[in-house]
């Protein structure tokens, strides 16, 4: 355990060399469910959600780091030293499984086997959520051997951390389902044995899952948007016989050698490079735990590493496999591994030569583990090329917490302005770092396109951004600071002031015109019939989206005032009123023509203050009396200033 914690804590900060948003949010999170009451931002006592960018999600991570801000305050020691406390317990409890439950003669080897998967590693020094549903799970394991092994009462407990597991992250809900019923199955007489606890902890269960319930009563919208944002198999209008096909894919995706045993060389942040999720050498004794695991599947024990295993699949199963959606598959191939380790060394009968082999286990993986962190912390920087949004996301730490409040004391009349485009959501990690309120984020790509007013100030542009920046007649710009330099030594970041070019005028007058050029599509409806519309570009999303009845998805306006929709019926129809879905408050008129062209109606309503998210504006057509040729539709959101850059969000456009 002292190995382990050691190889977690040493330069914690270092590596991963990312902060992420994900992480920071946590601990704001906690500080505003403490300033708040416990109460979460709509009044709700002691909430078992969170809210994300786009929609709320099961999480209790802010009760998990709560200790942490009040004695640290906001660090990312604090913040990830939570993180790898509770993963310390994870090493601890499974050796305990093994030694109580298994009777493994190499039990104490346990948190070194545990803290040498290098998908552990790396995610053991960060404050992921997946990280704490492995945790939980691994502590619910326990607790159900002691309840099968006669602990009855430890069946409360079990119940306890299968919640929490439930409620971590947003895969244990459909890994606890598939654990409790498959469990349910495999000790079915052992629990009408008990029938008086199990009752006991069944009704505590339903207790602990009334935060769900009030999630999905308070908040009836957040599981489709999740869903929507995450799942094509729950979203898509796809036949029923495919979604299980690739239901099926996802899920055995999550279980094969290939993925856990080969290094694949995407999704890099959350891989070593050149190691793949488990140890290649540690697969025979892997390999070997399954065998000894059918061999004794009469035992409890033996049944439930094979039901972890096949339950650790289901976290994926509706989205794709990922090594956080599948973490608590490492729960089960540690115990696998240490078992059929355990099984070839209790082989050898002669006491000398089995204290040799634990002598040379010990200090052979205590060595491998104390390569594994120089290596990260040495290498690991420059492993990967991709720091940007997609790759590493690096910057936090050296451009939110160390540069930017560096030059702001020494230039405390400034302003600094921060690219957005380099991570996700980085206002929770200007909210973590407590930044100053002269530091905001602002991307100076709707200057490059737009003749707006702008701020006074200077801009910290990614690499990307400053070449979008040296090609634009739209606007000069001045380097007044050294670039900020990636791990690899290219140019990261570069702090600029920037203004309108003498032919600003003319350049945004070309942007304009075209932004407001119409574009004509042909689309055919669900109903199968053939409409001609005219559209204002998208920047997301096409214009499809807007007529496929699917209310969670989106076509986002790429600017223009107003942005319009035009569609032209094949045939004149009789018409009684239109609804459109927006995401932000916004004005609707339509303009309605019979075959020859002429306005037979002009209807406008506005969305009222506080909408509802995802608000449907709905228009009577009252009067109306002729057919319906083609319906002209302007969308407007008068309160800006910079109406013109109004990127519109139109979720469905429903005719009745």
């Amino acid at each position: 355990m002292v190995v382990y914690l050691i190889t977690r804590f040493l330069y914690l900060e270092d590596y991963p060399i990312y902060f992420f948003t994900d992480e920071a949010a946590q601990q704001v999170r906690a500080r505003e469910l403490w300033l708040n009451g416990f109460r979460d931002d709509h009044g709700h006592w002691f909430p078992v959600t969170a809210q994300g960018p786009w929609f709320r999600f099961v999480s209790i991570a802010h009760y998990l780091q709560l200790p942490g801000w009040l004695l640290f305050g906001n660090t990312i020691y604090a913040v990830r030293g939570t993180s790898v406390l509770l993963g310390a317990t994870a090493a601890w409890v499974l050796a305990l499984i093994l030694k109580r439950h298994f009777h493994c003669g190499i039990w104490w080897i346990t948190p070194l086997i545990f803290g040498t998967m290098p998908s552990w590693f790396l995610h053991s020094r960060t404050a992921f959520e997946c990280v704490y549903m492995a945790v939980f799970y691994a502590w619910f394991c326990y607790f159900y051997l002691n309840y099968t092994s006669g602990h009855t009462r430890s069946l409360l407990l079990a119940v306890v951390f299968g919640a929490l597991t439930l409620y971590s992250y947003s895969a244990g809900p459909l890994i606890m389902l598939a654990t409790g019923c498959l469990l349910l199955i495999s000790d079915f007489k052992y629990h009408i044995k008990h029938a008086r606890i199990v009752g006991v902890a069944f009704a505590f269960c339903c207790l602990l899952m009334s935060g769900l319930l009030f999630f999905f009563i308070n908040y009836p919208d957040s599981p489709a948007q999740h869903a929507k944002m995450y799942s094509g198999v729950l979203s898509g209008n796809i036949p029923m016989t495919v979604k299980l096909q690739q239901v099926l894919h996802a899920y055995l995706g999550g279980l094969t050698p290939q993925f856990w045993f080969t290094w694949q060389p995407d999704n890099l942040r959350h891989q070593m490079l050149g190691l793949s999720h488990l140890l290649q050498i540690t697969a025979p004794f892997f390999f070997l735990g399954i065998v000894l695991c059918f061999w004794r599947i009469k035992t409890r024990g033996s049944r439930l590493i094979l039901i972890a295993i096949t339950a650790s699949g289901c976290g994926a199963a509706l989205v794709f496999p990922e090594i956080t959606r599948n973490m608590t598959f490492l729960i089960p191939a540690c115990l696998l591994i240490v078992i059929g380790l355990d099984f070839l060394i209790s082989r050898i009968r002669l006491p000398f030569v089995s204290r040799f082999l634990n002598y040379s286990l010990f200090s052979g993986i205590t060595t491998y583990a104390a390569f594994l962190t120089y290596d990260a912390l040495i290498n690991g920087p420059t492993w990967y090329d991709d720091y940007t949004l997609f790759g590493q996301q690096w910057g936090s730490k050296q451009i939110i917490r160390d540069y930017i409040p560096e030059y702001l004391s020494k230039h405390p009349d400034q302003h600094v302005f921060l690219a957005i485009e380099w991570a996700n959501s980085p206002d929770y990690i200007l909210k973590f770092f407590n930044s100053p309120p002269n530091f905001m984020l602002d991307d100076i790509d709707r200057y490059l396109s737009n003749l707006i007013e702008l701020p006074k100030g200077v801009f910290v542009v990614t690499a990307s951004q400053m070449q979008r920046l040296r090609e634009s007649k739209m606007l000069t710009y001045k380097e007044i600071e050294p670039p900020i330099y990636y791990p690899n030594g290219m140019p990261a970041f570069h702090v600029v002031t920037i203004q309108y070019s003498e032919n600003a005028l003319t350049v945004a007058e070309e942007f304009r015109l075209e932004r407001n050029r119409l574009i004509e599509e042909k689309i055919t409806t669900p109903t199968g019939e053939v409409w001609t519309v005219r559209h204002k570009a998208f920047d997301l999303g096409e214009v499809i989206n807007l007529f496929n009845q699917d209310f969670n998805d989106l076509a986002r306006g790429a600017g223009g005032y107003p942005f319009v929709v035009e569609v032209g019926f094949p045939n004149p129809k009789e018409l009684r009123g239109i609804e459109v879905a927006f995401s932000q408050e916004n004005t609707l008129t339509a303009i309605l023509k019979n075959k020859e062209g002429a306005e037979i109606g002009h209807y406008y309503k506005a969305l009222k203050i506080n909408a509802p998210k995802f608000p449907r504006l709905r228009l009577d057509f009252t009067d109306l009396k002729e057919k319906v040729s083609s319906v002209r539709l302007e969308l407007r959101e008068e309160q800006r200033a910079d109406s013109e850059t109004v990127l519109m969000h139109i979720h469905e456009i429903t005719f009745y």
